[in-house]
């Protein structure tokens, strides 16, 4: 696996009204072509998910191998060659061990340095960031109606003749000589790996939870087909990695957070292992008095637990059964379907703001740390939600769920549940999001490509998603898609 704390970047865009291609020498939001002098844009998202990409593919070459990916947007396409290699100044050619600060520390010459969302980019060209059009000598040529001379500039591809009024447009040959092209050259993205080394192989995520600026995953990771890990949000990287096979705790397949510890556990088991969220320390094991399917750390330190027999209980860390809250026949009354909540069982979690968010067949509540039922809603159209909710600080809840297609009976509904917790039903997925009081339900990532099977929200906002084949996703509070991982067969 190649240390991929430097990524060299090499970008162009074949224009798709001419064909010519232009050099991109820095994370620009636009240019101009430079054969027919079209403007388009490259929004900061494409830079944005192509970057990470990037990362993530240059982890699996070979030192000193180069690879290419295209990205389309509006207008053009992004052409970007991605290298594993370690970085050098354009300028003396000396290698660069650590980030410069603002030049090159062997020869002094001036360093472009910027943050950006997939880590930080070093020398990008200055000009280009500025929009600065380089300097050339104006051309003469002319009138197509009445051979006056006429000088063209570059700024405008039509001249109209002073001597007798005709329009001339600028030969081709002419304004590639006005916009003579910058060569493509070389710029680089650069990971920090002392804190954030990169995704360095592919992760196959089973269940996420959140925190602040860090990600939590269990799943497989690279080489390690068990891991505990802790990725950073930005840069994205990992910040430490627990092979839990090595320490005999390779049966997890679900997690939760609160505060400053971690709770793993595999639905239909008992034993709840609690980790370090700072260091991925094992610190203990609680075990339930019986099996759970879900499990919710309250912030009074207790755990909130649905059991395998359609139950809820309470336990604290020595796993011993403590009064109820919420209390018995919640579901039934929130959901006004007893026989739901006590065969299906439902999903719990407790949001950033304290107060659980319970999903039932096709709806989902809020439930106030006092009981009190603040609200519950139906999913759009008819939908069925095995992934457990989550909530922002502000009190945003967000819950998955997968469509069914059609008017359901409470029979119906309890067996496509049992055959999607078993994998037998496949079906599509969609990201609703409910504003803190319950109002303004919307379906915000509706997907008929592929399955939402686990969500986490950070404590600054950001949702983020786990599917099927464990592939992750990164949106703004808003839904909109940031980031995702790059599908196992491009890796």
């Amino acid at each position: 696996m190649t240390d991929t704390t430097w990524v060299r970047l090499q970008a162009s865009t074949r224009c798709l009204a001419c064909t010519e291609v232009t050099a991109v020498n820095a994370a620009v939001d636009g240019l101009a072509c430079v054969g027919c002098g079209a403007e388009f844009a490259i929004p900061e998202q494409l830079w944005d998910s192509a970057l990470a990409e990037a990362r993530e593919i240059a982890e699996q070459l070979d030192n000193n191998a180069t690879t290419s990916r295209s990205f389309d947007a509006q207008g053009m396409t992004l052409n970007l060659a991605i290298a594993a290699v370690d970085a050098t100044c354009p300028h003396c050619r000396q290698p660069w061990n650590a980030l410069p600060e603002r030049a090159c520390p062997a020869c002094a010459t001036a360093v472009s340095v910027r943050a950006f969302a997939a880590g930080t980019l070093v020398g990008e060209d200055v000009h280009m960031l500025a929009r600065e059009r380089r300097e050339l000598a104006p051309q003469t040529l002319s009138c197509s109606g009445c051979g006056a001379p006429l000088t063209a500039e570059g700024d405008t591809r039509k001249l109209e003749c002073g001597a007798c009024g005709r329009e001339t447009v600028v030969p081709d040959e002419v304004w590639r000589r006005l916009h003579a092209p910058r060569a493509v050259a070389s710029w680089y993205l650069y990971g920090g790996a002392s804190r954030a080394p990169g995704l360095r192989g592919r992760l196959h995520a089973f269940d996420l939870a959140a925190g602040a600026g860090v990600v939590y995953a269990v799943g497989s990771h690279g080489d390690t087909p068990f891991a505990l890990l802790a990725l950073d949000t930005d840069p994205l990287g990992i910040r430490w990695m627990v092979d839990l096979e090595s320490i005999g705790k390779a049966r997890l397949m679900s997690l939760c957070a609160w505060a400053d510890e971690l709770f793993g556990y595999c639905e239909g088991l008992r034993t709840i292992e609690v980790f370090d969220a700072q260091t991925g320390a094992h610190l203990r094991t609680t075990t339930a008095p019986q099996p759970v399917i879900n499990v919710a750390p309250d912030p009074d330190g207790t755990l909130v637990c649905q059991t395998m027999s359609g139950g809820r209980i309470r336990i604290d860390a020595e796993g011993r059964e403590q009064p109820l809250w919420p209390k018995r026949g919640l579901f039934a009354g929130l959901f006004g379907a007893r026989r739901l909540a006590e065969e299906a069982g439902g999903r719990l979690g407790v949001g950033l703001d304290g107060e659980l968010r319970i999903v039932l067949g096709d709806k989902v509540g809020r439930v106030a740390r006092s009981g009190e039922i603040r609200w519950s809603v139906p999913a759009p159209s008819v939908n069925v939600s095995i992934v457990t909710p989550v909530a922002s600080p502000d009190g945003t809840t967000w819950a998955v769920f997968r469509t069914v297609g059609g008017t359901m009976s409470v029979e119906q509904m309890l067996a496509f549940t049992e055959a999607m917790v078993s994998g037998e039903e496949q079906s599509s997925s969609v990201l609703v999001r409910v504003g803190g009081d319950g109002e303004g339900m919307a379906a915000v990532r509706p997907s008929d490509q592929e399955e939402y099977t686990s969500l986490a929200v950070t404590a600054e906002g950001e949702v983020w998603l786990a599917t099927g084949d464990g592939q992750l996703m990164r949106l703004d509070r808003d839904g909109q898609l940031l980031w995702r991982q790059a599908p196992l067969e491009d890796m």
